[in-house]
């Protein structure tokens, strides 16, 4: 058999992230109350960016010429129009005006979609840089996949489910507590250390970051169901309190 035309670790990147930024077309809207609003859910620019980061993942993992270059091209110019189009800072203002959401948890999400179109933005210069990259560090490429499939793809879930968890359980986001920014701190900053590591070769760097990582999502998602189940025992406790006292 010959030689493959894809190299399937970064061919593999293409679900994950097409995934992650087609629900984020519409669950931007979700996380102000603005299902069904004013945006569209077809539109042109998200869906270039859409098309461009997977053409452009595609040909970086393809055995051809100056794939590295046209490849990350296509992602960086991918992933700035998809932010564009998300309206996520006009949505969460809309949502603080409104009342649907406190203004603590629309900077939260804020923060954290911020900081994975950096990531995917990340990936994507690594891509462009990877023959400078390849002479000083021969690891470019798992940095750039880390960025992409932990950074961007992460980052998001944690801006995300923070909010939705809370909405889809018929809960009022006025009544969620502050979110703890603990979970984000640990899992970035042991993307960084991988970075560092990646770059520059240090050894010991990632005695701490894979940890990191994992413990990073962990507290996520251990501390927000911790708050979910209290917050729902609580609603189900006052609704059960009406219902036996009607006239209270």
């Amino acid at each position: 058999m010959g030689s493959p035309i894809y190299e399937i670790g970064i061919a593999s990147l293409v679900l994950p992230l097409g995934a992650i930024l087609a629900v984020e077309s519409r669950d931007i809207q979700l996380l102000t109350g603005q299902v069904g609003g004013k945006r569209p859910p077809y539109r042109v620019m998200i869906m270039a960016g859409y098309v461009l980061v997977v053409i452009g993942v595609i040909i970086y993992s393809a055995k051809i010429p100056h794939k590295d270059v046209i490849g990350g091209f296509l992602v960086i110019i991918g992933s700035l129009l998809a932010f564009k189009d998300l309206g996520l800072l006009s949505s969460l203002r809309s949502g603080v005006r409104g009342g649907l959401v406190p203004i603590y948890i629309a900077r939260y999400s804020f923060v954290h979609i911020v900081t994975a179109f950096t990531w995917l933005l990340l990936g994507g210069v690594l891509f462009m840089l990877t023959p400078l990259l390849i002479e000083t560090s021969s690891l470019p490429r798992d940095l750039a996949i880390h960025a992409m499939a932990l950074g961007f793809i992460f980052n998001t879930i944690f801006g995300v489910d923070a909010v939705l968890m809370y909405s889809h359980a018929g809960i009022s986001l006025r009544k969620v507590p502050r979110p703890s920014y603990i979970p984000y701190l640990l899992f970035n900053t042991s993307l960084i250390l991988r970075a560092i590591y990646d770059l520059t070769g240090i050894q010991g760097v990632t005695v701490a970051s894979a940890p990191l990582t994992g413990l990073g999502i962990v507290v996520f998602f251990l501390m927000h169901n911790i708050r979910l189940s209290r917050l729902r025992r609580e609603m189900i406790a006052m609704r059960t309190g009406s219902a036996h006292n009607p006239d209270f």
